[in-house]
């Protein structure tokens, strides 16, 4: 069971998200998984490598649990400068993600459905607020 208060699908797509490989060298590197934003919960998954399996739930937040950063074009995270990303930062947890959408468009179309569900979406001018050097 996801939560008993989701009731409504508000968005869903394939964004990359930046996974770090080792803390010593910052390596980093993208990969696609199924974002799901309903209405009190965000949910990611990757795509399973066994047939008959679909999809693999990697993570999950509930409203309130999390906060967005929108990153500029060309802000370095490990050795990849992103474009079109932003970053979800889990507050009970003190970690941050880092997803990149498709196109401009497509990050403007997650930034505003996060502010419609009332998340509290911010503008990060240094890298160095989110760790992410």
């Amino acid at each position: 069971m996801v939560s008993r208060l989701c009731t409504k699908l508000v968005l869903e797509g394939d964004l990359n998200k930046i996974i770090r490989i080792t803390r010593v060298r910052k390596k980093a590197i993208a990969k696609e998984r199924r974002y799901i934003l309903l209405d009190s919960t965000l949910l990611w998954a990757a795509y399973a490598d066994r047939p008959g399996q679909k999809l693999v739930l990697k993570g999950r937040l509930d409203i309130g649990e999390y906060s967005i950063f929108d990153l500029p074009d060309g802000m370095a995270q490990g050795k990849i400068s992103v474009n079109n990303a932003f970053a979800v930062n889990s507050l009970a947890k003190n970690k941050v993600n880092v997803v990149i959408a498709h196109d401009a468009h497509e990050k403007l179309t997650w930034l505003e459905a996060f502010r419609k569900l009332g998340v509290k979406v911010e503008m990060c001018q240094t890298p160095d607020n989110l760790g992410l050097r």
